[in-house]
């Protein structure tokens, strides 16, 4: 961990958070972690000891990162030179209803059966009614978050977000308000549109979500369908437009303000 400058605020926000999580990685990096919490400079030999320590991870995941690319491009490569020039997405989402079918007709709530039998069926009435109060406008994690955007600001990466869908079956089963998804897919696009980071995939406005997602919240059957139509026009430069990441990040959005604001995202 290198303390940094320019994002001072954040490189404490992120200790205070490792030492609240009860994260322990060792005595030396332990008392880094502290010193940088504390807004104190990390002593000499920590900052040669984390430097080494960086310099053998960053070599670590060059030679496995390499291999396992390697090692998966050729098949990647063949299965997608099957692929046709364009899809038929009309003919393609029928597939996917009839394919979702087949693999959820064990249950009435659209869930992959497989998933539904090993993590549901045997307590599924425990759920009935169980979300009626859910609230994901409060959470430290809209903190974290924003730890991540500053990660894909200093490395200059243009990210395209997706908000995954909800299984609409089972917002109606655990009684979750369609309101709850509503006001967090507003305040998390807050945030984002606030600091210049524009290219959003919204899967929670989908008129027709049947089948959209195959379990509770995982993108399913046709969920994958409409994020290739989105991905298709991203990656095709495979090229990060530098326009794209002039990111203006904001230190308010690591505040416990923010984390806990409910209201007025405009």
């Amino acid at each position: 961990m290198k303390a940094n400058p320019h994002h001072r605020y954040l490189d404490e926000y992120i200790a205070q958070r490792i030492i609240q999580l009860g994260i322990s990685k060792g005595p030396i990096e332990n008392d880094a972690i502290r010193r940088i919490a504390a807004g104190e400079k990390i002593t000499g030999f920590e900052r040669f000891y984390l430097e080494r320590s960086l310099s053998s991870l960053q070599s670590q995941d060059y030679l496995f990162g390499s291999a396992f690319l390697n090692d998966h491009e050729k098949r990647i490569n063949k299965a997608a030179d099957q692929l046709p020039n364009k899809y038929d997405y009309k003919h393609l989402d029928k597939l996917a209803v009839k394919l979702a079918k087949r693999h959820s007709h064990e249950n009435d709530l659209q869930i992959g059966d497989s998933f539904y039998r090993r993590e549901l069926n045997h307590r599924i009435a425990q759920y009935a009614n169980s979300h009626t109060k859910a609230d994901y406008l409060h959470s430290p994690e809209y903190n974290d978050f924003e730890a991540l955007l500053y990660m894909f600001k200093q490395n200059h990466v243009q990210v395209l977000f997706v908000i995954q869908p909800v299984n609409k079956k089972w917002m109606e089963y655990t009684g979750m308000p369609q309101s709850s998804l509503d006001n967090f897919d507003r305040k998390i696009k807050y945030q984002l549109n606030k600091q210049g980071f524009n290219d959003v995939v919204d899967l929670t406005t989908v008129k027709n979500s049947n089948y959209i997602a195959e379990d509770t919240i995982h993108m399913g059957w046709r969920g994958w369908l409409m994020l290739d139509k989105k991905l298709i026009p991203y990656y095709r430069d495979k090229h990060a437009d530098p326009k794209a990441t002039q990111y203006h990040m904001d230190n308010y959005f690591l505040t416990n303000s923010w984390a806990n604001k409910a209201k007025k995202f405009k």
